[in-house]
């Protein structure tokens, strides 16, 4: 969408955000009424739409809590074709259960993964089938019916609360002064080396509520993995490689940043966020790779288009000898003990 269209956009945009301040007004005097549970609610989400780094943080979490308790990951299967609650098992494909929740059950293959769109229905489908002792919601802030007993929310360090707009003139889900309902706060994607004078001006800008804490994050890379093959090719060296970056998120360009600063040629060919490839979408991608030079050239994706693309899709051979995802973990900046055990304490005392 073009920056004048968007512009012209702004009065829906105001009606957007008066709309969803009043739908939390209504929630928070009660008129609206969030449901409450006998168990640790854990939610994790955004109010910018896309790319802020929910599954990773989420991956952290479920890292963080999964030997100390029983615990299940409640998502509702964005782009899925199916409805209900539905649990996710590892040959799951996307259009069964979200390529998300399929990517945390195939890295954590012990893990309870569901999805249900209606979160108290999962949630009391979980409690009477599985009986967990702590419930971890993705990408749930907006979702008010259920009262999470620990919200973070997470920020993204390119496209901050404090720049940006409601939507569609902008990128939010509702005005900024929603962030006052999180327990705590994760600026994502942050830069290498991020100074003590940005995190205090996303301090000071953000305006954080009476004991609301705020936590820095990054994303630390790992080694190229093959989508379809057991071992990578010992050869592979980014430094000088062309690489054809396929990407179908959000916002790719942290990958790509990542992938220059190790040497790698970029050729980017993009689609929008959650895209079900098609056989025409490979055809597309082949061609591009075809104009690559021939000598050292490979094709890397992200870990959730990864799971997409094993889906039943026709892949030719020679693209399934080249393609590889990049994996990432987070790490919190400072102070990562802290964060821990704010999550601990609050799991701990419920």
């Amino acid at each position: 969408m073009t920056k004048l269209i968007r512009i012209l956009l702004f009065p829906f945009s105001l009606l957007y955000g008066l709309v969803m301040a009043l739908r939390n007004v209504l929630f928070n005097v009660g008129l609206l009424k969030s449901e409450q549970f006998d168990v640790p609610l854990l939610s994790i989400g955004n109010i910018t739409v896309g790319g802020t780094g929910k599954t990773p943080h989420t991956e952290y979490v479920i890292s963080l809590l999964k030997d100390d308790y029983k615990m299940a990951v409640l998502s509702r299967g964005y782009g899925r074709k199916t409805k209900g609650f539905v649990e996710v098992t590892e040959p799951s494909t996307p259009e069964q259960c979200g390529d998300e929740p399929c990517q945390m059950k195939r890295k954590f293959p012990q893990q309870l993964v569901v999805v249900d769109e209606d979160r108290r229905n999962g949630i009391k489908t979980l409690l009477d089938c599985y009986k967990p002792e702590v419930i971890l919601m993705d990408d749930a802030y907006q979702h008010r019916w259920v009262k999470a007993g620990f919200s973070v929310l997470l920020v993204d360090y390119t496209r901050p609360l404090f720049q940006d707009f409601v939507m569609p003139t902008g990128n939010l889900r509702e005005f900024p002064l929603g962030k006052k309902r999180a327990d705590l706060i994760v600026v994502t994607k942050c830069p290498e080396g991020i100074s003590d004078a940005d995190k205090a001006l996303f301090r000071r800008k953000l305006r954080l509520a009476i004991g609301q804490e705020l936590y820095f994050s990054a994303f630390n890379y790992g080694e190229l993995v093959p989508v379809f093959f057991e071992e990578r090719d010992k050869d592979l060296d980014l430094i000088g490689a062309e690489v054809l970056l396929l990407s179908g998120i959000a916002n790719p360009k942290p990958l790509e940043n990542y992938l220059k600063n190790e040497g790698a040629k970029i050729t980017g060919v993009s689609f929008v966020d959650h895209h079900q490839f098609s056989e025409k979408d490979i055809a597309k991608v082949m061609e591009a790779y075809e104009l690559l030079s021939e000598e050292r050239r490979c094709i890397i994706t992200t870990e959730k288009d990864a799971v997409r693309l094993k889906a039943g899709l026709n892949i030719p051979a020679e693209m399934k000898e080249r393609l590889y995802y990049v994996p990432i973990k987070v790490q919190i900046l400072e102070r990562e003990e802290d964060f821990n055990q704010q999550i601990k304490d609050y799991v701990a005392k419920n």
